[in-house]
Formats: structure tokens, sequence, C-alpha cells
């Protein structure tokens, strides 16, 4: 029980740590004047393809952040993903011991 509250305490919190990267990038493109609009920014639909957007406006900016924070967001993300097969792991371990 406590590996599988572990992983997902992980998840959650690599999630939550890529929320708050996403606001701060967004915060940077838009000084850089990419256009973003908050709803791209705080609905979890659409975060993929704000990510996306800003990946691809970060190259062409000198913001060295900007650039970061894409850095950060790709390691975070395969965190996640890391993370939740490891949950998701733990949690099948639970059941079948059950």
């Amino acid at each position: 029980m406590l590996l599988t509250l572990t992983a997902f305490a992980l998840c959650f919190l690599f999630t939550v740590i890529d929320q708050v990267c996403l606001s701060i990038a967004c915060r940077h493109a838009r000084n850089a004047n990419l256009i973003i609009s908050k709803s791209d920014e705080l609905l979890n639909v659409r975060e993929l393809n704000t990510w996306s957007m800003i990946s691809d406006f970060a190259p062409r900016e000198s913001n060295d952040k900007l650039r970061g924070l894409v850095t950060v967001h790709d390691t975070l993300f395969k965190a996640r993903v890391i993370s939740f097969i490891l949950f998701l792991l733990a949690l099948l371990y639970e059941v079948s011991n059950w």
C-alpha cells in the first residue's frame, strides 16, 4: 500500500510542478509576444498543445529561461509517464496480493 501511495504522490507532484512550469512559460512567452489565451494555459486538455506551441517558439526566442522551461517540461513529462507506470504496477502488485 505504501508503494502505491508513494508512486501516486510522485505522479501528482510531477503534475503540479509541470503546471507551475507551464504558467511561468506562458508568462515568458506572452512577454515575447506569443499569443496564448488563459484557457489554453489553464485547461489540462490543452496543456500539450500549449507546450507544443511554446516549444516551437522557444528556439527562435533569445530568452534562456523559456528554453530552460521547455527542457524542464520534457523531463517532467517523462518522469510523469514513468511514475504513472510505476503507480499502475504497484497497484497491480497490491491487488494481486490482496
